[in-house]
């Protein structure tokens, strides 16, 4: 059943935008029963003939989400190979993504990504269409570029287990399941340096648990992605 996001809801009715509207009508629709998310909660729906209204048949107990939060500093990489990892990243249970601002990151391309409103508003509407396809209660967040060391106090604080991606192997760094309530770090072509490495140890101590990613070298969008396909809650 095709799902969407509406945000207007008036008693029994949601109040669809026009792309919304249109969406539903070139989907063939408007004699069919759809699925409308609002607020994280799903209600199945009819549109009603000729207006911009649909009408709530019934309240749906449908929960995809993971109990726990899913954070990912994601790596600022070209645009192309960004906007993927963003999509994989919704469709695998990422609550809330940070552009993670770190010693190899290419700066020039921060400012090509996110340097306006029209580019950042670009990057939701991809969020937003990959969580509506992969069936998610909610939209994650993207937040603002953020620098590395910033990322790591916050989430200590807040007692997250931080996993890195490394590239070097070592058998204690085979972690098969990763647990939720956790910030995912990725660094971008390069990975991270020693420094930050150690840095990172540091200043999140036991929260901080290295993983290697296996004997071959991945792009930071496939690093991402495989190391977000570990996450499993019981």
């Amino acid at each position: 059943m095709h799902r969407f996001f509406c945000d207007t809801k008036q008693g029994d009715y949601f109040i669809l935008d026009k792309e919304l509207l249109h969406h539903i009508k070139v989907a063939r629709l408007q004699n069919d029963q759809f699925l409308i998310n609002f607020q994280g909660e799903f209600y199945k729906c009819n549109l009603i003939a000729n207006t911009n209204k649909a009408i709530i048949h019934s309240k749906e107990n449908i929960d995809h989400e993971f109990k726990g939060d899913i954070v990912l500093a994601a790596p600022i990489i070209k645009p192309s190979r960004f906007e993927i990892m963003l999509e994989k990243a919704v469709e695998l249970g990422v609550k809330k993504i940070i552009p993670l601002i770190s010693h190899y990151c290419n700066r020039n391309q921060i400012e090509f990504i996110f340097g306006s409103d029209n580019k950042i508003n670009r990057l939701n509407t991809k969020i937003k269409e990959a969580a509506q396809q992969s069936f998610r209660n909610i939209i994650p967040y993207l937040d603002k570029p953020t620098e590395l060391q910033q990322i790591i106090k916050l989430y200590k604080e807040q007692n997250y287990t931080i996993y890195v991606a490394h590239e070097l192997i070592k058998p204690s760094w085979q972690i098969d399941n990763l647990a939720t309530n956790c910030l995912i770090l990725v660094g971008p072509e390069g990975g991270f340096s020693q420094n930050e490495i150690d840095n990172i140890c540091e200043a999140a101590g036991e929260n901080v648990k290295l993983v290697s990613l296996g004997k071959r070298i991945l792009r930071a969008e496939t690093a991402a992605i495989t190391m977000l396909a570990k996450i499993k809650e019981i």
